[in-house]
């Protein structure tokens, strides 16, 4: 389990509590000193602490909620529809209801799910449907929209590619606008086919 705070109270933070691995693909990267500088000279930061990790994970501005702790965990035993709020499942035409996420989320291979400890709800969840063998789909990675922008689908994916790793393919379908946001976790553009039955996407019998 990894707990996340979230802060923008800057001085809670130095050169020893930001890691390598920022600034992804660029050619010339700022040094840690560097990147301290930007923040300190930010009209506005927000950051993503790991809480047993005391260093800090990402960095975010416009941030909406003040500090919120994130838990993510595989353990879905841990919720019922209780924890699942109303508001996943944005832009369907026919959403399963919260028994039916449910039992999406029950029926699926493997699943992490963010949870505000605060509120004790789900608030993004990522599923995978796979023989256990050979392959696997992602068919859902979703985040309440006043928690995205946050960095918690992104964990989501890292810890779901994670969990698929000893699996020969791991697959999944996106828009064309959203391929260079799963290429950063190593995932390549390829293409498929798709058979939609939108009278049953409400899962209804």
């Amino acid at each position: 389990m990894v707990v996340i705070d979230y802060t923008d109270d800057i001085s809670c933070i130095n050169a020893e509590n930001i890691p390598e691995g920022f600034f992804q693909g660029r050619l010339s990267k700022p040094n840690i000193e560097k990147h301290l500088n930007i923040l300190c000279n930010s009209y506005k930061v927000w950051l993503a602490i790991d809480r047993f990790g005391f260093e800090y994970s990402e960095s975010f501005v416009n941030g909406r909620l003040g500090m919120v702790i994130i838990d993510y965990t595989d353990d879905i035993s841990c919720i019922n529809a209780e924890n699942i709020p109303e508001g996943f499942f944005q832009g369907w035409l026919s959403k399963p209801n919260i028994e039916k996420h449910l039992d999406i989320l029950c029926n699926s291979y493997k699943v992490w799910l963010a949870i505000d400890r605060e509120t004790n709800k789900v608030v993004g969840f990522i599923n995978a449907i796979s023989d256990g063998i050979l392959s696997a789909y992602i068919p859902l990675l979703e985040v309440l929209p006043k928690y995205q922008k946050m960095g918690i689908g992104g964990e989501l994916v890292k810890r779901m590619l994670d969990s698929l790793k000893d699996l020969y393919m791991a697959d999944l379908l996106c828009d064309p606008e959203l391929q260079p946001y799963y290429q950063k976790f190593g995932m390549t553009k390829s293409t498929g086919m798709i058979m939609r039955n939108y009278d049953r996407q409400g899962v209804k019998p």
